[in-house]
Parts: C-alpha cells; sequence; structure tokens
C-alpha cells in the first residue's frame, strides 16, 4: 500500500489532475528516482480470549515521505 498522493506529488504531477493509472503512466516512471521512508511496522490483530490488539510475529512496510532523489 503506497500513499498515492505523495507519490503522485513527488514525480511532479498536479493532484487536481491526476494522471489515469495504466500502461502509459507506468511507462513514464521508466528511469524516474524517489526516495522514501521505509519503516517495519508490526501487523496488529485483535486476541479473542482478551480481546484486545495484539502485535502479532508478521511486519508490514509503512512506506512514507516520498521525494525526488
Amino acid at each position: 500500500k503506497v500513499p498515492l498522493k505523495q507519490f503522485l506529488t513527488a514525480l511532479g504531477y498536479d493532484l487536481k489532475s491526476p494522471p489515469t493509472l495504466g500502461d502509459s503512466f507506468y511507462a513514464e516512471l521508466i528511469g524516474r528516482e524517489l526516495r522514501a521512508d521505509i519503516k517495519l511496522t508490526p501487523v496488529r490483530a485483535k486476541n479473542p480470549v482478551t480481546q484486545e490488539w495484539e502485535a502479532t510475529s508478521e511486519l508490514r512496510n509503512e512506506i512514507k515521505n516520498f521525494r525526488v532523489a
């Protein structure tokens, strides 16, 4: 999952008229570079016994703060 608004802004697109996500858009991405912060976040699930949210052994990549390389 990627924060699309941040991603498009970093690429220089106007959010008032965003591009259509399709083959032509993906072709435009070839050769473009971005930097982003990647944070490992534990996946949380509700314990059926205690009804409390607990971290599982799984991790998920959280991508934030896109910027031009």
